[in-house]
Formats: C-alpha cells, structure tokens, sequence
C-alpha cells in the first residue's frame, strides 16, 4: 500500500515536470526601417503579456535593425511597442506567437513631426 503511494506519487511529480518542459515556446521577430527602406538600429521593442503587463520584455534592434523575443508562451497573447526619439511609436496589439499574425514583422518607421516655437 505504502509503495503504491510512492509509486503514484512519482508519477504525478514527473507528469508535473514534463509538462513545464514541453510547454509550447515560440519568437517573435522583425526588423524595422524607415521610409526610405534603411534599416534603423537602436529602436526599442517592448513586449508584454496582453493580460498581465507585469511580465514585460525589451530589447534593441541590433546594427541591421533585427530584434527578436524567444521562448514566448505560444498560448498567451502580447501587445508590441515598437519606438525611437524621432519616429512615430508603433503598436501591434493582441499577438499571439506561432501563428501568422505574430511571427515576423516587417516596420517601417515614419518620421515625427514637431512643430516648435522659439523662446524668447
């Protein structure tokens, strides 16, 4: 009776440990340029859970303006913020890793305009 306590025991805490193992992972990636179609290194991409913005993730495009998010919960959905001093923020809303509307992004940036007045 005892052993089969172990036993059954053993095999929950595996079927516990092989879950979180096997989640399902996925990226998230792209490259960002600008209107000209040149590539722009140094933006911001921020990352966050649809539902739970505590869990946030940011990164830099690199010299070729590629950045990329991996091991991302494919069952949860993201909002993407994608920004630069200079440029118009972005934002691609309710991603869901894995599937064809969050995979690869291809952005291009527009310039902002800011009218400013003199002081005096």
């Amino acid at each position: 009776m005892i052993m089969k306590k172990y036993v059954l025991f053993f095999l929950f805490l595996y079927s516990c440990l092989f879950k979180g193992y096997t989640q399902n992972t996925q990226s998230i990636k792209g490259i960002i340029k600008n209107e000209t179609g040149k590539t722009i290194a140094g933006v911001t991409a921020t990352i966050a859970e649809t539902k739970n913005t505590a869990n946030t993730f940011a990164t830099a495009t690199d010299e070729n303006g590629n950045f990329s998010f991996s091991t991302l919960n494919a069952s949860v959905t993201y909002d993407l913020k994608i920004s630069m001093v200079g440029y118009n923020t972005q934002w691609f809303n309710k991603i869901t890793p894995g599937t064809s509307t969050g995979n690869n992004f291809d952005i291009i940036l527009t310039t902002s305009v800011t009218n400013m007045e003199a002081v005096v």
